[in-house]
C-alpha cells in the first residue's frame, strides 16, 4: 500500500485555499466564459460576416464618447454628406474612405467632391471612391490651410498667399480673387456618426482584449489574469495536499 505524502500545511491553511479557490472560480466564471464566447465567434468572422455587420448606435456610441474626448465631433458638410475625420480616418456619412489626421475643407467641382486633408488633395467621385490624391510633388503647397471655390475656380490658401488651381493641368498660380464662402466646420449629428459606423468584428474583439471599457479594461483583463495564475497554483498546492 502506497503512503500518504504528508501534508505540508495545516488543516486551517488548506481550509482557507480551498474557500479562496472556489470564490476565485466563481468571479472568474462570468470572463472565462465572455473570453471563450468571444474567441469562438473571432474564430468564424468570415462565417458569420462580422465586419459586414454593425452594431446599434447605443454600443458605437461608446466609441465616439472616447475619440471626441467628451468634445463634440465636427466636419463639413458638402453635396448632403457629412465630411469628417475620426481616429485616423477620413469618413464620409459612416463610409471610411482613407487615412487622415487633419480635414482643413471640402467643396463640389465639376461632379467630384475635393477634401483639403493634410494639406493634401483628395479627389472623390459623388459615390465616395478616392480618384487620387494630389500632393506637393504634384505641385500643391505643403503647408495649405483652406481651400474653396469661385466662379469656378478652385483656391487653395497656404497662410500668406492665396492660390488657383487647374485639376486638368495641376497648373497653381498666384490670385487677387477674394476667397469668399469657404467650407465651414459644423457639427456632425449622431445619427450620422454612429449609423453602421463600428462593425461587430471590432466591437467583440474589444470585448475580448478588454479595450472596450478603455484602459480599466486593459487593467481587469490584467487582473483576471492574474486570477487565473493564482487559481492554477492554488489547485496544484491543494492536489498535494488532498486533506
Amino acid at each position: 500500500m502506497s503512503k500518504q505524502q504528508p501534508s505540508v500545511l495545516s488543516d486551517s491553511a488548506v481550509a482557507l485555499m480551498r474557500k479562496s479557490h472556489r470564490n476565485l472560480g466563481i468571479f472568474l466564471v462570468i470572463f472565462l466564459v465572455l473570453i471563450a464566447v468571444t474567441g469562438i465567434l473571432l474564430n468564424h468572422t468570415d462565417f458569420l460576416k462580422l465586419d459586414q455587420r454593425s452594431v446599434p448606435a447605443f454600443i458605437a456610441a461608446r466609441y465616439y464618447s472616447d475619440d471626441a474626448n467628451g468634445q463634440e465631433i465636427s466636419g463639413y458638410k458638402s453635396d448632403g454628406k457629412y465630411f469628417y475625420v475620426l481616429a485616423g480616418t477620413l469618413y464620409v456619412n459612416s463610409q471610411p474612405i482613407v487615412d487622415c489626421q487633419q480635414l482643413q475643407g471640402v467643396v463640389g467641382l465639376a461632379g467630384q467632391t475635393i477634401s483639403l486633408c493634410d494639406s493634401e488633395l483628395l479627389l472623390l467621385t459623388p459615390d465616395q471612391q478616392l480618384i487620387e490624391v494630389i500632393g506637393a510633388v504634384m505641385g500643391v503647397p505643403d503647408n495649405l490651410v483652406r481651400l474653396g471655390v469661385v466662379d469656378g475656380q478652385l483656391l487653395l490658401q497656404d497662410p500668406v498667399s492665396l492660390f488657383s488651381f487647374d485639376l486638368d493641368t495641376l497648373q497653381l498660380q498666384p490670385t487677387n480673387i477674394r476667397l469668399s464662402g469657404a467650407p465651414v466646420r459644423q457639427a456632425i449629428p449622431d445619427s450620422v456618426l454612429l449609423a453602421g459606423s463600428v462593425s461587430w468584428q471590432q466591437f467583440i474583439l474589444d470585448l475580448h482584449s478588454g479595450v472596450f471599457i478603455g484602459n480599466s479594461g486593459k487593467w481587469l483583463s490584467d487582473l483576471v489574469a492574474v486570477f487565473v495564475i493564482v487559481m492554477a497554483i492554488s489547485g496544484l498546492v491543494m492536489w498535494r495536499n488532498p486533506r
